[in-house]
């Protein structure tokens, strides 16, 4: 188990001038993408500069004018409602601590998730979002900026995290069908390929403990996947009376392809999503779902940022780790 890291001492603008052996302007001037500066000479600082994890002190980034302290959030994809929502929430919690927030989409990254965590390790104060890389290069790209990842299981040694635990949602969501008497319950899931996620694995087991058969069949994660995946469910298994979808937006593609076909929801057909976005209340009929409170989900991913940046909590171990609950949401679908 790695120990505990300390806050030491970040690297200063004249150690990375000292070790590339420039003057303190050139730093500066290299830093900061300004004009006359030899490119090889920009290119060696900005090696150093990242070797040494060296971050431009952001008063010096605004002499004229004070900058607030900035928080980046990396996500992994705004087209995406829950991210936009979670995004919302991010904002006004940070906004009520005097922070602003830039924002970092990896869905279009063409070079995978790296580039966007070093460009945004230069700019910021605390980073929140789903970092999907290894502790150790977290630490290798951050250094001692405090990081706070999203929807991760903690292990020893890891950053901050906030895991989200769908099983008391689901426990609740196959109660609820089961008690309406539905009997033939499928997910619509969206793991690797024909491997279930996390939500396959726990839908599976719960239902094998209440001794059903767990109808599960793999799609993705979009509106598109859901209609071609409820469609292919209709195909296979044309009894099943209740799913639950992998999230809100496959739940409206189910919803879109049992409206085409004509099936009645929810006397036919009960569906679920996972999610509880507020978009669900604009389908009709509204959308049931295993909601997750993004509000609290902000507001503690925003704490803990705060808190470590303050030097007030650790960068790692059980005290910088919580975990938010799915809990049912009943509207119409169900």
């Amino acid at each position: 188990m790695k120990p505990e890291r300390s806050r030491a001492k970040p690297a200063t603008i004249l150690d990375v001038a000292s070790e590339a052996g420039v003057s303190r302007q050139t730093v500066t001037r290299a830093m900061n993408n300004m004009s006359g500066i030899n490119p090889a000479t920009k290119q060696r600082v900005l090696e150093v500069a990242r070797a040494l994890k060296y971050r431009p002190s952001r008063f010096a980034r605004g002499l004229v004018v004070p900058h607030p302290l900035t928080m980046g959030l990396l996500l992994d994809d705004m087209t995406n409602p829950f991210y936009s929502e979670l995004a919302a929430s991010v904002v006004s919690s940070a906004a009520e601590s005097g922070w602003n927030v830039i924002f970092a989409d990896t869905a279009h990254g063409v070079a995978g998730p790296r580039p966007i965590l070093e460009s945004l390790a230069m700019q910021v104060d605390a980073v929140i979002g789903y970092l999907r890389v290894g502790p150790d290069e977290l630490d290798e790209i951050f250094g001692d900026l405090p990081v706070v990842v999203l929807e991760k299981a903690p292990e020893p040694g890891d950053r901050s995290v906030i895991t989200f635990d769908f099983e008391p949602g689901l426990r609740s969501g196959i109660a609820h069908l089961l008690d309406a008497g539905r009997r033939h319950i499928a997910m619509l899931d969206a793991g690797s390929g024909h491997e279930p996620s996390d939500r396959g694995e726990l839908f599976e087991k719960i239902m094998v403990e209440r001794g059903l058969e767990p109808i599960r069949i793999a799609g993705g994660p979009t509106i598109a996947d859901g209609v071609g995946v409820m469609r292919r469910l209709l195909e296979s298994r044309p009894e099943v009376d209740a799913v639950i979808a992998f999230n809100d937006l496959v739940a409206m593609g189910a919803m879109k392809e049992l409206h085409r076909v004509g099936v009645e929801i929810p006397g036919r057909c009960a569906v679920l999503g996972i999610d509880g976005l507020s978009i669900g209340e604009i389908v009709t009929p509204e959308l049931s779902s295993l909601a997750l409170d993004l509000r609290a989900v902000g507001r503690l991913a925003v704490e803990l940022a705060v808190g470590m940046h303050a030097g007030e909590l650790p960068m790692t171990g059980p005290e910088v780790q919580r975990t938010v609950s799915h809990t049912l949401l009943l509207r119409a679908t169900a």
